[in-house]
Formats: structure tokens, sequence, C-alpha cells
């Protein structure tokens, strides 16, 4: 969660090296695959690149900045002896890649020391992220940006200090079976439509899971994201996100954040042992304030929290949700946006009374102006 760049990946510019054009080399080619060996490099392999090959990486460490402005391809790390290539930005390079394409996919590496970014797409169509270990990639790991049709999967993300595995200003996104932890985000998606987050395991972030609606990007919606059958527990680690940024101000000990998103379904997740609390639904005006003028919709609209598993949420919040005037619980709602909807049974919640599909719409507004009230008067 960083300021709307052109291309985000070179706000570190004092890493920024030169890149020049690698000379053509004469690599192994079997049929549409090309074999790259740790005598070579991996940026050879994709110039030399056509339509429909496959860039076939032998185990080994590689460090190398990839650039990508080719379409149909797939760079694939080939796993051996229980081990995958390693792509090492030995903490002097920005990125591990960048680029920009359609029906790309990368596959079977471990991406680790780089200072800006892990691997980051930008402006993409059909991208696919398989089997990618990211540990400590700078501020996100993996990385696309506005792009349409993308798909993580079979991933892992740690030591990341924004957003581990972060979907930004897309769309058509599918987010699963991915593992998210000592991060300051598990997984984040940020102004984005059409979203399916599922079956990943999220522990020991500062926050789990957010779903944000932010000002001033190039897409002004968060729509339709589904966030289902995930574990996410134990999200407790503490904050360590540059001082200043967003992500920064998300309470140690969240496990899922719906922050200013509409038509957010949460379902069929485990919410176990998070200190502020296990769900929150909430305004942009608890991180920006009242006076901040917005290009976008700063309420969260039509989110549906239900059939969840919760337990121990909530036992000691972060400074930053008390001094909020909140409190810990499973269930936060700072009681922005009349059609939300919870159905939770045997939760904590603050306030103490959520609104459910079957209430009517008189006991909605009513509801909807005690609780107003009262969050107004000792909020």
């Amino acid at each position: 969660m960083v300021p709307s760049l052109e291309n985000q990946s070179f706000e570190l510019t004092e890493h920024v090296e030169e890149f020049e054009k690698p000379e053509q080399v004469n690599l192994k080619r079997a049929g549409q695959r090309i074999i790259v060996g740790p005598s070579h490099k991996i940026q050879d392999g994709i110039e030399m690149a056509q339509a429909g090959d496959t860039v076939m990486v032998m185990t080994g460490e590689y460090s190398e900045t990839l650039m990508i402005d080719k379409s149909n391809i797939t760079i694939m790390g080939q796993k051996k002896n229980n081990a995958w290539p390693i792509l090492n930005g030995q903490n002097k390079l920005p990125d591990a890649a960048v680029g920009t394409g359609s029906n790309i996919e990368i596959n079977g590496f471990v991406i680790k020391d780089y200072t800006a970014n892990g691997l980051m797409l930008n402006r993409s169509k059909a991208v696919t992220f398989r089997n990618i270990h990211c540990d400590k990639t700078g501020l996100y790991g993996i990385y696309p940006v506005e792009c349409v049709g993308v798909l993580v999967e079979q991933c892992s993300v740690t030591g990341i200090s924004d957003a581990g595995i972060y979907v930004g200003q897309s769309k058509d996104i599918v987010v699963r079976n991915n593992i998210a932890y000592g991060n300051v985000t598990g997984i984040e998606i940020e102004n984005s439509v059409n979203a399916l987050v599922e079956n990943n395991e999220v522990y020991d972030n500062a926050g789990g899971i957010l779903v944000f609606l932010l000002p001033n990007n190039p897409s002004k919606v968060s729509t339709n994201c589904k966030i289902m059958n995930n574990y996410i527990y134990n999200n407790n680690h503490v904050n360590f996100g540059e001082p200043g940024s967003i992500v920064s101000n998300v309470p140690q000990g969240t496990g899922l954040m719906v922050m200013a998103g509409d038509s957010v379904e949460v379902t069929g997740n485990r919410f176990h042992d998070n200190q502020s609390f296990g769900v929150a639904v909430i305004g942009l005006n608890l991180f920006f304030g009242e006076d901040y003028v917005y290009d976008v919709d700063p309420i969260p609209d039509a989110c549906w929290v239900h059939n969840n598993d919760y337990q121990n949420n909530g036992y000691e919040p972060a400074k930053i949700v008390v001094e909020s005037g909140l409190d810990g619980a499973d269930l936060l709602w700072d009681v922005t946006g009349y059609t939300n909807n919870w159905h939770e049974k045997n939760v904590s919640s603050i306030p103490p009374t959520l609104p459910d599909k079957n209430w009517s719409w008189i006991s909605r507004k009513t509801n909807y102006r005690i609780w107003r009230l009262l969050f107004n008067i000792f909020g």
C-alpha cells in the first residue's frame, strides 16, 4: 500500500542498477523448451523465447532481475532433490522480476533478498504464479498490479514489509492454497473486482488478510470479493511496516480487515487467536480522518459475514484499536454502511447487535442510528 506510481517497482530508485540487454547466447532448445543452467542467465532464455515456449531453469542460484516483455511464455524452475532454483537479490537488486504481457506463468522458484519487490507484473492479462516461495523481498512478494485474470496458488511468502501476496487494481483474481506468515500483511486485495481468496493458511502476520478500497489509485472500486475456507490464526506479529505507510496502521492482531470494500463475502473460515479481532468491517475515516477528501466511496456496503468459526479473538487489542474507541472482539464494525450483514453464532461483537439479512429495513435503520450516535459520543 504505497502511493500510486507509474511503475511502483522503481520507488526505491537509489537501489536500481543499470541493466544492459544481454548478448544472445546459445542455449539448449528441446522442442518448445529452452534449458537454462546455473552457468547462464535466465534473462537469456527469456530473450530467446517465442510464443508457446517454456524457459526451463535448472536447480541452482541466479542473481538477476528478470525483465519480461513477452506473451504466451512460461518460466519454470525444475525441482531436484526437493529444491527449486533460487533467485537471490543479495540485498542489492531491487526486483526479482518486472514485466508485462499476456498468458505468462512463473512456476517453481525461491525468491529471496531483494530490496523492492519479488515478482511484479503490471498491466498484464492471464498471469499465473505457482510454487513460488518469497523470503525478504522488500515491500511485496507476489505483486500483480492492473492485471486481468490473476492466479496465485501453492505459494508461500514471509518476511515482507507490506503485503506478502498483493493484488491491486485488478480484475478476475484467484488466490488459493497459499501460506503467508511473518509479514506485515499476509494477503491483500486492493481496489480490485471479482476476487476469490480460498484455502489459504495465514498466520503470524500483523494482519492476516486485507480487502481495501484506498483513495488515489487508478481503480476507484473494490467489489465482489469472496474470502472462504481460509485458516487465519495467530496474526499477532509486531507491525514492522514503513512508518507513515497505510499498512503501518494495521493493528497487530488483525485476522481479516475489510475497509471500504463492497459486496465482500466472508464464509467458511477459521479465525483463531487473533489478539485484536477476527473480522473487522470499517470505513476509511478510521484511517484517514473525517476531514479527508476522497475520490472513492469511503463506506463499506453489502458485505456478508456468515458461518465462520471463531476462537479466542480480541483478547488483547492493539493500542490503535483502543485509541479508536473500540475494543477487541471476534467481530468489529465501526457502524458505517446500512447494508452490511452478519450471521454468526456464539461470538463477541462490537457493537453487540449486528444486522442480519432477515432484519427489516426499520430494524436495520434503528440499530444503525443508535450505535452511530453512541459511537460518535463515546468513540
